[in-house]
């Protein structure tokens, strides 16, 4: 009985950890890569317990990358600045999901909408440079009863602080504070219509 348990926790461990793709911030003792373009913000996951890791998804929209992964921006459960190191390139930010795999392929979670909009919202990098994408506040919950599980996230709150965070990084990065800043917070407001969240019944 002792082993089937073990086997167990060894296969949930594989299925929920198996994630392709996830970014987290970089150290602040990082050499500045000058090929590379950042993205910085707040990626908040106010989730309670700490359970849940969520994460901002975007694609690359360079028709020669199209074996190119997601990439799954991870949603901090501390409120820091977060700096991503990031291939140039357009980018379209099409949802929040949190993280994980089945153990032969597939997502375990459908993706939500970050925003409600008329279209896909989408940035455009340029390497040697560093762009605010705002600030992230996101939200993940479960409630389970005897049979079944329902699963809701989504971003709770979309906001600016473009100075306040530049001055953390320029503080934080010693290494990175002379890449010249874009404030991308204003370009991403007008894509979007208003912050939306999916609710997903699944089995327990």
């Amino acid at each position: 009985m002792k082993k089937i348990k073990l086997v167990v926790l060894i296969l949930t461990f594989v299925v929920i950890c198996g994630c392709d793709g996830v970014r987290t911030s970089i150290d602040s003792g990082s050499e500045l890569n000058r090929s590379s373009a950042y993205i910085y913000g707040h990626f908040y996951n106010q989730s309670k317990g700490g359970n849940f890791n969520l994460s901002l998804r975007i694609e690359n929209m360079n028709l020669n990358n199209l074996r190119e992964k997601p990439i799954l921006l991870q949603f901090s459960h501390a409120q820091e600045l977060s700096v991503i190191e990031i291939a140039p390139g357009t980018y379209d930010i099409n949802s929040l999901q949190i993280p994980g795999k089945y153990l032969f392929g597939g997502s375990r979670f459908p993706t939500s909408q970050v925003f409600r909009g008329l279209g896909p919202v989408k940035i455009t990098l340029e390497p040697g440079k560093a762009y605010y994408l705002g600030d992230f506040t996101g939200k993940v919950s479960v409630n389970c009863s005897r049979t079944l599980c329902r699963y809701r996230w989504g971003l709770s709150k979309f906001s600016a602080s473009y100075a306040i965070s530049s001055a953390k990084f320029n503080a934080e990065y010693l290494n990175l504070k002379g890449l010249q800043k874009v404030n991308l917070f204003l370009d991403i407001a007008m894509q979007v219509k208003s912050a939306m969240s999916l609710k997903v019944r699944r089995n327990r």
